[in-house]
């Protein structure tokens, strides 16, 4: 395998993961949530995490999608680098920001995670995009 098709397979795999971890712990474990950003469980905030984590729990299998023929579909990194995880830190930090969401380091943990996706989801896409113009 090469090094281009590893570093798209790497940044897949840690999206599928993360995505599947991450959208479970919004569905079914509120009790963390409440831990990582600080949010408040109540009906509504159950209702609207659980949609959210579905979502992100969704997007893994997209991934799985973009894992079979990574070269061809090398786009769906720089999607998921740009808008989707790059569009949670902006909310994360806004919802900070604004006192929304108490600063914990949970919290920092997780933007610090978001961010290392962001750059090797958009590496591995003009890694990619780089070894096809050659």
């Amino acid at each position: 395998m090469n090094k281009q098709k590893l570093w798209l397979k790497t940044a897949l795999w840690l999206g599928i993961v993360a995505d599947l971890v991450l959208g479970a712990i919004m569905m079914f474990f509120h009790e963390l949530v409440e831990l990582i950003w600080g949010i408040q469980m109540n009906n509504i905030a159950i209702v609207w995490c659980s949609y959210f984590g579905l979502v992100v729990f969704s997007w893994s299998f997209i991934l799985l999608w973009t894992i079979r023929k990574p070269f061809e579909r090398k786009i769906i990194a720089l999607i998921t680098a740009f808008p989707a995880v790059s569009g949670m830190i902006v909310i994360e930090l806004l919802a900070l920001i604004n006192g929304i969401f108490p600063v914990s380091t949970l919290l920092l943990l997780l933007i610090v995670f978001q961010l290392c996706l962001v750059i090797l989801f958009t590496f591995s896409y003009y890694t990619a995009k780089k070894s096809e113009n050659h």
